[in-house]
């Protein structure tokens, strides 16, 4: 009995493997979506390319015309030659003067500056009245919560003046915290940190801070490997439950199972559509890596030396995220998944069971589409909530363990025992769903 448990397996896979490859509508999409991912990269990556070059020739145009108009600018004197500045801060005089000299020597002005300190407004515009004779801007620096307010009151209401002025506090709003850091004696890389903020990570101890490349690829990674499950699920799923009901209503089925055991039935026919889904998709991200490499080696013939943003981000996952990805747990990631989509087809081929005309076919997806979306919803929420007996049912449970495992074996969230226990346990559910799927095919047919 067991010898003829699975009678019928090969030939009902070859039938149904070649009836749909002879359909219009499989050849067609698969064509059209391989067109589409070659030519997807293909194109972003010649735009990138025609846009590193036009950069490329707007920077060269630039530099000539720097260099070209240069003499002019340091011969184009400011007419701010005399300066009273109020200083409300614990900014160094000299840090101010600094600043404003910086700018004479931009400007080729000769600029005085005159220095005060604690005076209020009110004083500022007394001294405004019986100053104009020898400064013509008085400048006032205060601190508002935590920052420099810098105010300018013109003496001279030159327009001229006015737009120098403003050139000018520019210039100090910029320059003088510059040169607080330089003269501060502190080397530039804690320069650029103070300037950048700061930010704060939380680890165990004894456990070492991932970077960002690591951080990058176990934050996208699974994402995108459960969505592209999900997708290629819910694409197959109904072409699934269509074969198993094909022959339910037809006399054929008395013929088809004279030489074959309904186990083999179903087998055959899930696998056939599997195997079949597997090769498309398959095709498509083939066609995909093409079209990126040919689109690849077009920029760098458009632009020379042109730099792949997505090869340098790739290049620097590989460098920060060394160790977390090995050939043996790539492919057990990849066996992963393909047992889980399986397993999911098998389910689709179950759910079938309970139909009996193609018209009550959407009725019916209801069972297969709100348990697969749960599914993958809790899979992918499961790592932000860092529940540990979560994740560790998450990644056992047959349900939403194809969503979670391929991807963290392969970014080493999981180690290789764990997968495998989930491996061996998905196995299991996904035959004794074929045996439940072929007795209740049986079942259906002959009641």
């Amino acid at each position: 009995m067991k010898k003829t448990l699975f009678r019928g397996f090969k030939p009902v896979f070859a039938f149904t493997a070649k009836q749909n490859l002879k359909t219009k509508g499989f050849l067609a999409t698969t064509i059209i979506v391989a067109l589409i991912m070659f030519a997807i990269p293909f194109a972003a990556n010649v735009y990138m390319g025609v846009s590193a070059k036009n950069e490329a020739a707007e920077n060269a145009s630039g530099e000539t015309s720097e260099d070209e108009g240069s003499s002019t600018e340091v011969t184009e004197e400011s007419d701010i030659h005399n300066i009273y500045f109020v200083n409300n801060t614990d900014v160094m005089d000299a840090v101010i003067q600094g600043a404003i000299a910086s700018y004479g020597n931009e400007t080729g002005a000769s600029i005085t500056v005159k220095m005060a300190w604690d005076e209020n407004e009110d004083a500022i515009l007394k001294h405004a009245g019986k100053t104009l004779e020898t400064s013509q801007v008085i400048f006032a620096m205060n601190e508002v919560d935590g920052k420099y307010v810098i105010k300018a009151y013109v003496l001279d209401g030159n327009k001229d003046m006015k737009n120098q002025v403003s050139e000018l506090s520019t210039s100090l709003t910029q320059g003088i915290p510059n040169l607080s850091y330089a003269m501060s004696g502190l080397d530039v890389d804690t320069i650029v940190n103070i300037a950048s903020g700061s930010h704060s990570t939380v680890i165990k101890a004894g456990e070492q801070a991932d970077d960002i490349g690591v951080i990058l690829v176990k934050t996208l990674l699974p994402m995108l490997v459960g969505l592209l499950l999900y997708m290629l699920i819910n694409m197959s799923a109904q072409s699934v439950t269509k074969v198993v009901i094909a022959e339910k209503t037809s006399k054929l089925m008395e013929t088809l199972l004279t030489s074959a055991m309904p186990y083999g039935i179903i087998a055959g026919k899930v696998l056939a559509v599997t195997v079949m889904a597997i090769g498309q998709m398959m095709f498509w991200l083939l066609s995909l890596v093409i079209g990126f490499v040919a689109g690849n080696f077009a920029a760098d013939a458009i632009c020379p030396g042109y730099n792949n943003i997505i090869i340098m981000v790739i290049d620097m996952i590989k460098d920060s995220a060394a160790g977390a990805f090995g050939v043996g747990t790539v492919i057990l990631g990849i066996v992963m998944l393909m047992l889980g989509f399986l397993f999911y087809c098998v389910y689709a081929g179950f759910v079938g069971t309970f139909v009996q005309k193609a018209e009550d076919l959407g009725n019916s997806q209801v069972f297969l589409v709100i348990p697969l979306m749960i599914s993958w919803l809790v899979a992918y929420m499961a790592p932000a909530i860092e529940n540990e007996a979560l994740l560790g049912f998450v990644r056992v449970f047959p349900l939403t363990s194809p969503f979670s495992v391929p991807a963290d074996v392969i970014v080493g969230n999981v180690n290789i025992v764990m997968a495998l226990i989930s491996m061996v346990l998905l196995l299991v559910v996904t035959v004794v769903m074929i045996l439940a799927t072929g007795y209740m095919y049986k079942k259906r047919v002959f009641r």
